[in-house]
């Protein structure tokens, strides 16, 4: 399990992410055998408190106990940007994701909505069975800052490949993801920029195109 103590970051007040000290940091002892699976405690994404108390920081992490198609959202909070504490996850394992990449929770057409990014060669065969490959997902938010039911994640179906793809605002008002297409898959050589996609919510709080 994750300490809940609180550490500070060497670079601080630099508000992207906190580095933990070299005594907080856990020991590979009692942790997940990371063998061929993916990194872990990665991705940080910072943004302020909607009632103005202090920052959230969302961090791909893993929990000790889950499987490696299991990442999640790690959360820690901060009044100054340099010294966080780490609190419960805010989603549970046994989604089947073992990737929760360039996560961002933000507001589109007036709901908050999870974004991230996870390869169809780090789901769980039962994920793929359900949806198909696709790489964009998005899950229906609360609030700004979660928590997140991961079973109701649904796919971008307007470009399965989408990869890496953090939605920005459009000066009309509107939104928009902008990305790359995962060419390997395919037997392509890297990635490729695409241009933007307007992107709205459904019903239920799903990304969709317009």
């Amino acid at each position: 399990m994750l300490s809940s103590r609180p550490f500070r970051s060497p670079q601080a007040p630099h508000c992207y992410g906190a580095t933990v000290p070299e005594d907080s940091r856990p020991t590979r002892e009692g942790a997940p055998d990371l063998e061929g699976s993916s990194e872990t405690w990665r991705d940080p994404a910072v943004l302020p408190d909607p009632d103005r108390d202090g920052w959230h920081l969302f961090v791909t992490a893993r929990s000790v106990a889950a499987g490696r198609n299991d990442d999640g959202v790690a959360h820690a909070t901060s009044q100054d940007l340099a010294t966080w504490t780490l609190g419960p996850p805010l989603c549970d394992a046994g989604a089947g994701f073992g990737q929760l990449e360039v996560l961002q929770n933000v507001v589109v057409a007036g709901r908050p909505v999870l974004e991230f990014t996870c390869d169809p060669q780090e789901q769980t065969a039962e994920r793929i069975a359900e949806w198909g490959e696709y790489s964009t997902w998005s899950v229906p938010s609360p609030t700004v800052v979660g928590p997140w039911d991961m079973n109701k994640a649904r796919p971008f179906l307007p470009e399965p490949d989408l990869f890496a793809a953090p939605i920005v605002r459009l000066r009309d008002g509107g939104s928009a993801t902008i990305g790359f297409r995962n060419l390997e898959s395919h037997g392509g050589d890297g990635f490729e920029i695409i241009d933007p996609i307007a992107v709205t919510l459904d019903a239920e709080g799903h990304l969709v195109a317009p």
